[in-house]
C-alpha cells in the first residue's frame, strides 16, 4: 500500500495537476519573485516557529516535541499542489513553493532537527551525520516533477482533448486523493487511538497555526485571494510521508512518527476546509484555461 499504491495515487494527482498548467503560468511567477521569496519564509522559518511554541505551549514530551517539530521541518507535500487546485488557488507557484522548500530541505532539515534536539533534548536520541535528503529528493522528482510535466506535455499535444475532460479527470483525482488519505493513516490507527488524548491537541494547534501563519502573511503582503489560499494550503500541509520517513528509517525512533501520524488526519481535515472556502470565490484566470 505505501511502496506501490500511494506513490502512483500522487503520481496521478501531480499529471492531473500538470493537465491544467502551461508554460506562461510559470513564466509568469518570473514578474513575482517577491510573492515566491514570502511564501517560501512562510514555509521554512513560520511553520517550524510554530511547532516550537506548541511544543512548548503544550508541554509534550521531549520525544513527541521533536517529531512535532519534525512534521514542521519538511517541506511542503505533493498533496498541497492538488489541493491548491481543489481549492482555486495559484498552482504553478503550489508547484515552485513545494519544489523551493523541497531543495531549500537539504540544508533546513538537518538544521531544524538539531535546534529541536538541542531545545527539547531527547534522552537516547541524536542526529545522523548525514541526512538522506539527495535520496529524497530524487523520489520526490519522480512522483511529482516528471507526471507534472507529462500532464503538461498531454496539454501542449492535445489542449482541446485535455480542456473537454478536465473536469472528469479533476473529479476522477478527486477520488484518488479520498483513498490516497484514507490508506496513508488507515494502519495506522491504533497509534492514532493511543496517542490522540495526549499529542493530538497539539498537533490539531500546530496545523491550526501553520494555515493562519500563511494566511497571515499574504494578508500583510495584500496579496490576491488565490495566492492567499495557496501560502495557507502550502504552510498547512506538509511532507508527512518524508517525516515518517526521517523519524523510523533515519533518526531511528518509532514514536517519533506519532505527531506525523495524527497530522495526516488534521492536515486534511483543514485541507477541505481550505476547498470549501477557494470554491467560494472566483476562479483565477490561470486554471481557468
Amino acid at each position: 500500500m505505501t511502496t506501490l499504491f500511494i506513490p502512483l495515487g500522487l503520481a496521478f494527482l501531480m499529471v492531473t495537476v500538470g493537465l491544467g498548467l502551461a508554460p506562461r503560468d510559470f513564466r509568469a511567477l518570473a514578474t513575482r519573485p517577491a510573492v515566491v521569496a514570502a511564501g517560501l519564509v512562510g514555509q521554512l522559518v513560520l511553520v517550524p516557529t510554530a511547532a516550537f511554541l506548541v511544543a512548548v505551549a503544550f508541554a509534550l514530551p521531549p520525544v513527541a516535541a521533536v517529531g512535532l517539530v519534525l512534521v514542521a521541518a519538511v517541506p511542503g507535500g505533493v498533496t498541497s499542489n492538488f489541493v491548491t487546485v481543489l481549492a482555486r488557488g495559484d498552482a504553478a507557484l503550489s508547484v515552485v513553493l513545494t519544489a523551493g522548500s523541497t531543495l531549500a530541505g537539504l540544508a533546513t532539515v538537518p538544521l531544524v532537527l538539531a535546534l529541536a534536539l538541542a531545545v527539547f533534548d531527547p534522552a537516547g536520541l541524536a542526529l545522523p551525520a548525514a541526512l538522506p535528503m539527495a535520496e529524497t529528493a530524487r523520489a520526490v522528482l519522480v512522483v511529482t516533477v516528471l507526471p507534472m510535466l507529462a500532464g503538461m506535455a498531454v496539454r501542449a499535444l492535445r489542449p482541446a482533448a485535455v480542456a473537454r475532460r478536465l473536469g472528469a479527470v479533476r473529479r476522477l483525482a478527486t477520488l484518488v486523493f479520498a483513498a490516497v488519505v484514507v490508506a496513508a493513516f488507515a494502519g495506522d490507527w491504533a497509534v492514532v487511538e493511543a496517542h490522540w488524548r495526549t499529542v493530538g491537541p497539539a498537533v490539531l494547534a500546530f496545523n491550526a497555526l501553520a494555515v493562519t501563519a500563511g494566511l497571515a502573511l499574504a494578508r500583510t503582503l495584500a496579496l490576491p485571494p488565490a495566492t492567499t489560499l495557496t501560502f495557507a494550503v502550502e504552510c498547512g500541509l506538509q511532507n508527512v510521508a518524508l517525516a515518517l520517513f526521517l523519524a523510523a528509517g533515519v533518526l531511528g525512533e518509532p514514536a517519533l512518527m506519532v505527531p506525523a501520524v495524527l497530522y495526516v488526519l488534521a492536515m486534511n481535515a483543514a485541507a477541505l476546509v481550505l476547498v470549501a472556502v477557494g470554491r467560494r470565490t472566483p476562479a483565477p484566470r490561470a486554471m481557468a484555461r
